[in-house]
């Protein structure tokens, strides 16, 4: 082996090492593989160069996981591993991921209007390319202010608040399951029960 190339496979092995174990740890998280992906995202974690992102990922997978077992534990460990990410060292891309794992954690934390917030600059940041997951985000945000507008006086001004969004949602997708179901919910949240 050429001496050069050896130089070069020995200072590029703990790179490809670091992103291959950030790499496994997202793919893991969307195989739904939960108890992996945190496990690859802590050592990612401990490289400085992927730390944010595998703070990231090990955040939104203990989320996940609260969500099926509500192991307070897990909701404990996403807040801890979110709280420590260093927003400026992420892609755009992550970033967005940050601040939808930020509003989950207010939304269990029964923090419904913090959480819709989120959840609506989440929205607002999506490019057209990021479609599969706006339905699940859409009903994230109808919910948390359905939710916030149980608890408060204002909750009319919510609801309008709710039908201008899913106005534009329903005509930006006529086939938005979650834009058409909280339609119905924000027009009779306004009181319009002929429309409703």
């Amino acid at each position: 082996m050429n001496f050069t190339v050896l130089l070069v496979a020995l200072a590029l092995g703990p790179a490809v090492q670091e992103r291959d174990a950030l790499l496994r740890a997202r793919e893991l998280y969307n195989l739904h593989q939960y108890d992996a992906a945190i496990k690859a995202a802590d050592e990612a974690r401990v490289v400085p160069a992927t730390a944010d992102v595998a703070r990231v990922i090990l955040g939104r997978a203990h989320l996940e996981r609260f969500r099926i077992g509500r192991d307070p534990t897990d909701l404990a460990g996403a807040r801890a591993a979110l709280l420590r990410v260093d927003p400026a060292r992420l892609s755009t891309r992550d970033s967005l991921e940050l601040i939808i794992g930020l509003g989950e954690t207010l939304y269990f934390d029964g923090q419904f209007g913090a959480a819709a917030e989120l959840f609506e600059i989440a929205l607002s940041a999506q490019t057209p390319s990021d479609s599969l997951g706006r339905e699940d985000l859409l009903d994230w945000w109808a919910d948390s202010l359905d939710r916030y507008a149980s608890t408060g006086p204002s909750r009319g001004s919510v609801y309008a608040r709710m039908l201008r969004r899913m106005e534009e949602e329903v005509q930006r997708d006529t086939r938005s399951i979650a834009a058409s179901y909280w339609l119905v919910v924000a027009v009779h949240g306004v009181g319009d029960l002929d429309r409703s």
